[in-house]
């Protein structure tokens, strides 16, 4: 099967880190008092370069308190939110792989992919838990409700003496499930490597740079969300603006206005 001529690599493309934590660290060495992440909604939201490892720190504890090590799964239950970005980020830079999960679905179809991926731990938002009560039969599965990115779990002693587990490229970084039109859900495996390579060929493509600021829209529970507006900007050492709730088209472009967006969620 030939593959189209934009969609060949050059031999010459190089990744510049093993893992997305090699990434964020250098990117924060870098940018440290910088801007990377807003989240406008009821309360808006922003962190700096290294506000974010300062938290992606903190979250380690909480992480080992629920005995998660290396390669385990998670399941992450949040509309797009400060909450879910921290969380994300720490498993990633923890070493484990994350199962994002529509907060939309019906409890019987979390259920499926909770079991399906062998998940350990569930963590989800406060704002679930209603429904998350109604997911049944999850044995030896932990339930972890976060409330608010305030929690004190955010804000425990920062885990710098903890020797960080060593992480492959080719390490599972995500699995995505599809939506299962045909039949149950399938998992579609994400390496480091494929977050690692697609935000840098994005990136690259848009010609993204320090001053890229990006504006996702989409849900983060999936791959644009997660690579397109989150990632891509992240290497090259930009912004990411990441919108919590539903989006109206009047509010969207003064969106755009507010925060100099030139790059969207929706390529």
């Amino acid at each position: 099967m030939s593959v189209a001529k934009h969609q060949q690599i050059s031999k010459n493309f190089k990744i510049d880190y093993n893992n997305i934590r090699e990434l964020l660290y250098g990117k924060v060495k870098a940018r440290a008092n910088e801007i990377f992440i807003i989240c406008p909604g009821e309360n808006t939201v922003e962190f700096t370069y290294a506000e974010v490892k300062s938290l992606i720190k903190s979250t380690y504890s909480i992480f080992r308190k629920l005995e998660l090590k290396k390669h385990d799964r998670i399941s992450l239950i949040f509309h797009n939110s400060p909450e879910f970005l921290i969380l994300y980020f720490s498993a990633l830079c923890f070493g484990l792989t994350i199962v994002p999960i529509n907060p939309d679905l019906a409890p019987k179809e979390m259920r499926y992919i909770i079991t399906d991926s062998k998940s350990k731990v569930i963590f989800y938002s406060n704002t679930l838990e209603s429904k998350i009560k109604n997911i049944k039969n999850l044995d030896n599965i932990k339930l972890k409700k976060i409330i608010s990115i305030t929690d004190q779990d955010f804000s425990l002693k920062n885990e710098d003496g903890f020797d960080e587990n060593e992480i492959s490229i080719h390490d599972t970084a995500v699995i995505i499930y599809t939506s299962g039109t045909t039949g149950n859900p399938k998992g579609v495996i994400l390496s480091h490597l494929n977050l690692l390579s697609d935000s840098k060929s994005i990136s690259e493509w848009f010609h993204f740079d320090i001053k890229t600021r990006t504006l996702c829209i989409l849900p983060l529970f999936h791959n644009n969300g997660q690579v397109t507006t989150l990632l891509a900007p992240l290497y090259q050492g930009g912004l990411a603006v990441i919108v919590q709730g539903n989006v109206s088209l009047l509010s969207f472009w003064d969106l755009v206005k507010k925060y100099y967006i030139e790059n969207l969620s929706d390529y």
